[in-house]
Parts: structure tokens; C-alpha cells; sequence
């Protein structure tokens, strides 16, 4: 019995010396080495529907500061011009850009005359002037997302003025008949007031250099350049498929 007795306490002592295999051991290594769950990929965004082509076909009237102030002042009163006229659009024709192109006359009376001392002297000779800008531009015109009935946008392009200037009693070449190129850069806003008609306003700036003869007032009051500042009120149709 006696010797059973011992190798049951050798036994014990050796199985209390063995460490046993600790579970949350093995558990906090796993939980170390885990990858944390990935993100499910975010949705993609629907692309933006394309915009239909429309067409519009508008009228205008525009009031303009002549940047030769002091030669239209001096002539024909005022440094205002008052245009009418009328064009054509299409729009999105890539993306959001548009393309136009437009016609305004405007006309006034006055006298001839000669500056001295840096001021007008009129002759008592009657004068009219007529003058018809012709403009083709492009731009780019964004629907305000609060507001979607409204747009703005902004544009550019190639004018062309063409001046006649004319007397009664005119002699030689004191009729004259000149165009010039030059750019104009507009920014304006769309204002729909139904399904097919808008109304829009805007401000264009005109850069028209010219090179006036130096017996002439334009060259006397050193103003070369025949472009100005327009606010216009602008009245469109438009056609084609809407949104």
C-alpha cells in the first residue's frame, strides 16, 4: 500500500506543476490578432440627368453707358444709348453651356461741333447716329438648386459694331460709315415665368476699340473705345422638351 500511497502523491505533484492551457489565454490572443469588421462601401451617386437641349428665341432692350461718356455727352446730350433688338439660344448643348447670338439697334440725334478747351462746341449742324451690334458668345448657365425656376450664368463673345453717322448738309466725307470688333462678357440671371417663357436680366460690358480721325470729337476727348455698359431686360420663348 505504502508505495502505491507515494506515486499517487508524485502523480499529483506533477499534474499540478503542468500548467494547463489557459482558455482566456487563447481567447485574448484570437480577439489580438482580429481584423475589425470593414465598412460596407457607400453607395455610389446616381450620375446627374442629362439636360435636354432647348431653344429659345428672345427679345431685348438695353440701356447703355457709352465709354466714350464725354463724345456721346457732347453730341448727342446724353452718355446713354437706348438698344432694342433681338436674338437666339440653345442651351445644354454640352452640359450647362449655352450658345447665342443677337442683334440691337439704337439711334440718336444731336448736333456737330468741335472741343475746345476740353469742352463741346456745338455748330448748329444737325447729326443722327445709327449704330447696330451684332454679338455671338457662349457661357455657362447654372439652375439655383433652392430656387429652381431661376439660373444664373455667365457668357462672352465676339460684337460687332457698326456706326453710321449722318447730316443733311453734309460735304465730303463728314458722312461716315466705320464698323470695329471687339468682346463682350455678360452675367445675368433666368427668371421662368411659366413653362415656356423667361425673363432675364443682365449686365454686359463691351470692349470696342476704335481709332478715330484726330479733326473728330472722339479723338479730341481722347476716347477710343466705342463699347459701354448695358443693364438689359431680356424676353425669351423657349421650345424643345423640358425636364
Amino acid at each position: 500500500m505504502r508505495p502505491y500511497f507515494l506515486a499517487s502523491i508524485v502523480l499529483a505533484a506533477v499534474c499540478l506543476a503542468v500548467p494547463a492551457p489557459a482558455s482566456g489565454q487563447a481567447t485574448g490572443s484570437s480577439s489580438s490578432t482580429q481584423k475589425p469588421p470593414s465598412k460596407p462601401p457607400a453607395p455610389k451617386k446616381p450620375p446627374a440627368p442629362k439636360l435636354p437641349v432647348e431653344f429659345r428665341l428672345f427679345g431685348v432692350f438695353e440701356p447703355e453707358y457709352m465709354t466714350a461718356s464725354q463724345t456721346f455727352d457732347g453730341v448727342t446730350g446724353s452718355p446713354f444709348t437706348f438698344g432694342y433688338g433681338g436674338g437666339a439660344s440653345v442651351l445644354n448643348v454640352w452640359k450647362k453651356m449655352f450658345v447665342r447670338g443677337g442683334i440691337t439697334v439704337a439711334s440718336a440725334s444731336g448736333e456737330r461741333g468741335f472741343v475746345a478747351d476740353g469742352e463741346f462746341i456745338p455748330n448748329g449742324i444737325a447729326t443722327s447716329l445709327d449704330m447696330r451690334t451684332i454679338e455671338v458668345g457662349v457661357g455657362w448657365r447654372t439652375p439655383l438648386k433652392k430656387h429652381p425656376k431661376r439660373a444664373f450664368y455667365i457668357g462672352g463673345g465676339a460684337v460687332l459694331l457698326n456706326v453710321a453717322e449722318s447730316s443733311e448738309f453734309a460735304v465730303g466725307d463728314e458722312n461716315t460709315n466705320e464698323s470695329f470688333t471687339g468682346f463682350g462678357a455678360e452675367v445675368g440671371l433666368d427668371m421662368a415665368l411659366s413653362k415656356r417663357t423667361v425673363f432675364s436680366l443682365e449686365g454686359q460690358y463691351r470692349l470696342i476699340p476704335s481709332d478715330p480721325p484726330t479733326n473728330s470729337v472722339q479723338h479730341a476727348f481722347g476716347e477710343a473705345d466705342l463699347g459701354g455698359f448695358a443693364i438689359r431686360a431680356m424676353f425669351a420663348i423657349t421650345f424643345g422638351k423640358k425636364k
